[in-house]
């Protein structure tokens, strides 16, 4: 990935309600996380889904600090997988040496209201026509 694909990457993630999968892509592992932004806060609740329904399965990870950082809180679980994975991605975000071994997809929702995309234009950027003006 280059540094214009990273930075898109941190501006979807930031959105406010983000949605994405990370698929490795030497062991075809995925996982597929939903990011909210802190009300009154600079940071972001993290989840991750781990059940049938993609709309409500989502487990408590942890917050991303405004500067790519995981924190770990009481309710965390950091020896998961999934918890390893997010927190592997978001410092590949930062000091990307081994970022070309994931793919990240977006799921089609803009990253900062959550409405469905539909246009080709903003199925790209992961927002909305309206949305992307207020970045």
């Amino acid at each position: 990935m280059n540094v214009n694909e990273i930075d898109q990457i941190k501006q979807f993630m930031t959105g406010g309600k983000a949605e994405f999968t990370i698929e490795s892509l030497a062991s075809g592992t995925h996982f597929t996380y939903r990011l909210r932004k802190i009300q009154g806060g600079s940071g972001y609740f993290v989840s991750v889904l781990n059940g049938p329904d993609n709309t409500a399965d989502y487990a408590y990870v942890g917050i991303l600090t405004a500067d790519f950082k995981l924190v770990i809180t009481r309710a965390s679980k950091p020896g998961s997988k999934s918890f390893g994975a997010f927190d592997w991605f978001v410092n590949q975000l930062t000091n990307p040496t081994k970022l070309h071994m994931v793919q990240f997809h977006h799921t089609g929702k803009c990253a900062r209201c959550g409405r469905k995309l539909t246009t080709p234009e903003s199925v790209e950027a992961g927002f909305g026509p309206e949305c992307i003006k207020m970045l």
